[in-house]
């Protein structure tokens, strides 16, 4: 017996509902493991960082240091970290310091603006999809009163509610050991790369 035109119809519908409900179930548990996986590669990064001895096998270029500076504070953002492991991470970013900076910056002082500025991150649903350090030829080197300077300009891409950039120059001086430190940095706009 032939199936009516209503019966195909109602067969089609389940066929076609089915479908959109497999297909909805693959990318739920699809972002579920990409999630997961971002969590877990984290989690090794933030261990490797920890684990490893900064002062020993110290950066040899100013774009080195600040590629590593950037690694450290993403963990700040990408991941709900305990009060004792922001320390830990902060304490290894701090090696990257210059120890004027250093000065200026005390450990506590320090400690308790990143807590804030990490608790507004999160309110504002903000995170750092991507940075990009200038490439090495764009490093700028001077000397000023005996002393050797390199700055270099970082790019960072934040999303919230939209995706926007935000660019920071990064000034490094080299201590008496032949080490580039981070002097300081200060927002900056895209006019300012290549200059």
């Amino acid at each position: 017996m032939a199936a009516t035109k209503k019966e195909r119809r109602n067969k089609m519908l389940v066929v076609v509902i089915g479908t959109f409900i497999l297909v909805t179930l693959f990318f739920y548990f699809m972002k579920k493991d990409t999630e997961k996986a971002k969590e877990e590669a984290i989690k090794v990064e933030i261990e490797n960082l920890l684990g490893s001895d900064i002062e020993m096998d110290y950066p040899s270029t100013p774009k080195e240091v600040i590629v590593l500076f950037n690694k450290l504070i993403t963990c700040y953002y990408d991941e709900k970290l305990s009060d004792d492991t922001i320390k830990k991470v902060m304490a290894q970013e701090r090696v990257l310091f210059d120890q004027e900076l250093l000065n200026k910056n005390q450990f506590d002082d320090q400690f308790k603006d990143l807590k804030e500025e990490i608790t507004d991150y999160r309110k504002a649903k903000r995170t750092i999809v991507g940075s990009s350090v200038g490439k090495s030829s764009s490093v700028e080197y001077y000397k000023k009163e005996g002393k050797e300077y390199a700055s270099i300009i970082a790019t960072y891409t934040l999303k919230d509610s939209e995706v926007t950039k935000t660019y920071q120059k990064y000034i490094l001086r080299k201590d008496e050991n032949g080490k580039w430190r981070i002097l300081g940095w200060e927002i900056t706009s895209p006019t300012d790369i290549g200059k």
